[in-house]
């Protein structure tokens, strides 16, 4: 290595360095390095779950988030228009808007600007994306929402969720939602992801298991 490739590396290094103060914040310029860094993680996870699906299947991950950012009768999944729809920060890509279309020339994708966004991330956890995930494994995905959501909106939400399941289930693919309420979570109120453990023992390890397995698909970041 030459002087001066050794000297641009060491620059890099030092430019990707997150750095503290001495009250132990983050400086806004590391804040969006670290959230960079994170999407480029995810990315590349995401592309080798993709891997492991057939051409036929890649679909449904492309779609997935879009699926509950709108209502568009033309999309599997669909209810009614008020089932609660809106991820914050999302916006589909034109590869995306066009796989939409190749279900249908109907679609069309219009912007809208929401006041309160009812879904707050969506998340594929378990094995997907590691050494262990395989074609004839199943994809579990958290489906975080809003706790100001009414009993009646989480029910249609969870009649999309499971149409979504059975639109998987025609490309021989076994998805499986739960729905979390993102504040009860993070309160350590019980979830509807396990019979075999409850309390403060059930939140910790699902805690654990959503930091340490979850592979981001839209909405927003883990903190």
């Amino acid at each position: 290595m030459s002087q001066r490739t050794a000297h641009s590396s060491a620059e890099v290094r030092a430019q990707s360095r997150i750095h503290l103060s001495n009250e132990g914040e983050i400086r806004k310029k590391d804040i969006r390095l670290i959230k960079q860094r994170f999407l480029n993680l995810h990315r590349l996870r995401l592309q080798r779950v993709q891997q492991a699906l057939t051409p036929r299947q890649h679909i449904f991950l492309d779609l997935l988030p879009l699926l509950f950012h709108v209502n568009h009768p033309i999309l599997p999944g669909y209810i009614s228009s008020s089932v609660p729809a809106g991820i914050p920060d999302y916006s589909p890509s034109q590869n995306v808007v066009r796989r939409a279309k190749s279900l249908g020339k109907g679609f069309v994708f219009r912007k809208r600007a929401l006041r309160v966004y009812p879904i707050d991330g969506i998340y594929l956890m378990g094995s997907v994306g590691s050494v262990a995930h395989s074609s004839k494994s199943d994809l579990d995905i958290w489906l975080c929402h809003s706790t100001h959501l009414s009993d009646s909106a989480v029910h249609a939400l969870n009649e999309k969720a499971i149409a979504i399941e059975q639109w998987a289930d025609s490309l021989d693919l076994e998805v499986h939602f739960f729905l979390i309420d993102s504040e009860q979570f993070r309160e350590g109120a019980a979830t509807p992801l396990s019979s075999e453990s409850s309390g403060s023992t059930q939140h910790h390890l699902l805690l654990e298991e959503f930091y340490r397995t979850a592979l981001y698909i839209a909405g927003r970041y883990p903190a």
